[in-house]
């Protein structure tokens, strides 16, 4: 063959490989599905070197198998479903090229249970993994060449040509499956979270027992898509009786998929954490048993019923937490009404102030944390708290809710309940004060809101993600008695639906202060109706010990006290220092 023939054999393979590649990018931009993209791509890689007879194959990492996705009509160069060892996904992925059945190692081959009989009968002759960064996807077999052609060099450089792009159309499509089940799973969280979250409404609402109970029951029944379902109590004696029922009546035989409690003592009853048929939860409150909340009979859209899961009983626990709170609070509220005494409403309010309220600081090796508040009355509007962020990025909050004593009360404890459900579900703070604002909006009374500001340390960058919801500025003073103000962020929470937040990043250096509080600090008085005010503040913070952030709060409220003298305090008071070590 002369120079020229071979210049115009090499120059018509290029062109081919060229509008291969074209087609090729076409199919996987094309919207097709995965099934025929994948027999597009094994016929079109047959085609590009004359290829009679091949088999695609996807990598099941869960299994380690390699299944069998699309093959040509010959029975040629087909091997059964294949178990993939490590060794094997290791040398796979290291150099996923064409591998010439000659050139295929006997332990490899073993590894394949690939035998020389095996080969010959089917004909096999080029394996080609798919892989993409050590990420193993998949597998090509081909089979001989039109007229028994031996493969060449360039042949096998063609194929790790096209196999390479293979190989990323098979990344994006495991990747994108991943995104669709993570969006299934961000689905299901976030229809959970809206059933906790009006769980957690009735809480405040304080509904007759009965009416509670049977919207409880109605809800977990719903969410798990039961076909029963039952609350049982604990009676005086400690034994359960049947509270509330869902599908059957109360004067009927209960149904044998759902576990009778009757006449049991709490104590005795097994909460499996296995698949079942039926699911029980226990309702507890401060470490007192209540009773249960059970759930029988996930209908299946096929006929008859499917197991329950594990996160259908983590869901049903949360609803069954929920529930004793719920449940606890009413009870406390019809005492309350009916012995007709507000002290003993005040103390059912100061309760549950005090059960979100934080036992403790949290151990941080980067800040030194304190915070106090002091209520104007029994109970008061204003709450701080300490969390993380679903990234367990250490986070903190400040807030004070319009209004004073039991309906302020309540409402901070609305708040705090939609502030836990979400934290779980977001990194992003601005994202999570949103959802915090849209749920807070159908909660609360058009005259009532909230101001609030949230801080998270970013421990790598050694900055504060501060963001501000009509709260009062918070006041940064560095290590060298500079002081400034944090006030980016939005609106108020709980009065415009749609309100958009944004976040202020903010470095903090060693010695540097970051002081946050409620208008309650600087809206004290004196005998002379004289307001305490930001710029006495400011300049009680610089003069402040700052050793250590106790020291800070102590010594502020010291000088409120001294400043007011005998005078009550007009609204409740509280402040948070953070100090960078």
């Amino acid at each position: 063959m002369n120079s020229d023939h071979t210049h115009e054999l090499h120059h018509d393979r290029l062109m081919f490989l060229l509008r291969a590649l074209e087609d090729m990018g076409s199919t996987l931009t094309g919207g097709e599905s995965f099934d025929s993209a994948a027999r597009y791509l094994l016929r079109m890689l047959l085609g590009s070197v004359g290829i009679s007879s091949g088999a695609i194959y996807t990598f099941q990492s869960g299994q380690k198998m390699l299944k069998l996705k699309d093959k040509t009509s010959a029975p040629e160069c087909i091997m059964p479903d294949i178990p993939v060892s490590d060794d094997l996904i290791a040398r796979f992925t290291g150099n996923p090229s064409p591998i010439p059945v000659s050139a295929i190692p006997e332990s490899t081959r073993n590894m394949l249970g690939y035998t020389s009989a095996k080969t010959e009968a089917n004909n096999i002759q080029v394996l080609i993994p798919l892989a993409v960064k050590n990420d193993l996807l998949g597998m090509v077999c081909l089979g001989r060449r039109f007229l028994n052609q031996p493969y060449s060099d360039m042949d096998l450089e063609i194929l790790g040509l096209l196999t390479r792009h293979i190989s990323l159309y098979f990344h994006s499509q495991k990747n994108l499956e991943q995104l669709r089940q993570s969006n299934f799973e961000l689905r299901r969280k976030i229809l959970e979270m809206e059933q906790l979250y009006e769980v957690g409404l009735a809480i405040t609402s304080l509904k007759p027992q009965d009416e509670l109970l049977e919207e409880i029951l109605n809800r977990a029944v719903s969410i798990l898509d039961g076909r029963f379902g039952a609350i049982w109590l604990t009676s005086g004696s400690g034994s359960c009786h049947l509270a509330e029922t869902f599908g059957f009546n109360r004067e009927q035989d209960i149904p044998s998929i759902l576990t009778d409690l009757r006449d049991h003592a709490i104590e005795s009853v097994s909460f499996e954490k296995g698949e079942s048929l039926c699911l029980l939860a226990p309702m507890i409150i401060r470490e007192k048993p209540m009773g249960v909340l059970s759930v029988a009979g996930k209908e299946s859209r096929l006929g008859g019923y499917m197991e329950f899961n594990e996160p259908d009983r983590r869901l049903l626990s949360s609803f069954a937490s929920q529930a004793a709170v719920a449940m606890d609070n009413a009870r406390l509220y019809l005492e309350a009404v009916e012995k007709e005494r507000m002290d003993q409403e005040l103390r059912i309010a100061a309760e549950i102030q005090e059960a979100i309220l934080p036992d403790a600081y949290p151990t941080n090796n980067d800040l030194d944390i304190s915070a106090m508040t002091l209520p104007c009355r029994t109970v008061g509007g204003d709450f701080f708290d300490f969390f993380s962020m679903s990234n367990g990025q250490p986070a903190m909050v400040i807030a004070d809710v319009s209004g004073k004593g039991v309906p302020a009360a309540m409402l901070v404890s609305t708040f705090h309940g939609v502030l836990h459900t979400l934290t779980g579900y977001e990194s992003s703070l601005a994202n999570m004060v949103s959802r915090i604002n849209s749920l807070l909006v159908t909660a609360t009374p058009d005259n009532k809101f909230i101001t609030a500001a949230f801080i998270i340390w970013d421990t790598d960058a050694g900055e504060v993600v501060t963001l501000s919801a009509g709260h009062e500025p918070m006041i940064l003073i560095n290590s060298k008695g500079q002081l400034s103000t944090l006030t980016g962020g939005g609106m108020v929470l709980g009065l415009f639906e749609g309100a958009l937040y944004t976040c202020q990043r903010t470095r903090l250096e060693p010695g540097d202060m970051l002081c946050l509080y409620t208008d309650g600090v600087t809206d004290r008085i004196d005998i002379e109706d004289r307001r305490f005010g930001v710029k006495r503040l400011e300049a009680a913070l610089l003069g402040a010990d700052r050793s250590t952030a106790v020291s800070v709060v102590q010594d502020i409220f010291r000088r409120l006290e001294t400043f007011a003298g005998d005078v009550p305090p007009p609204d409740d008071q509280t402040m948070m220092v953070l100090i960078r070590r």
